[in-house]
């Protein structure tokens, strides 16, 4: 069975943060996340700015 994509809100400290606990996890497929215009096009370990 495939995981549940999941997409954070915020591309900062407490995004990277969460980014750790949801990999240990392993329940969820993160799919990108969401940040201000100027770091839209970014990667932050490894995922995709999306907008």
């Amino acid at each position: 069975m495939s995981k549940p994509a999941l997409l954070l809100v915020g591309a900062g400290g407490h995004a990277r943060a969460c980014i750790d606990v949801i990999e240990q996890e392993g329940r969820y497929a993160i799919a990108g996340l969401v940040g201000m215009p100027d770091e839209v096009g970014g990667v932050v370990l490894g995922y995709p700015v999306l907008g």
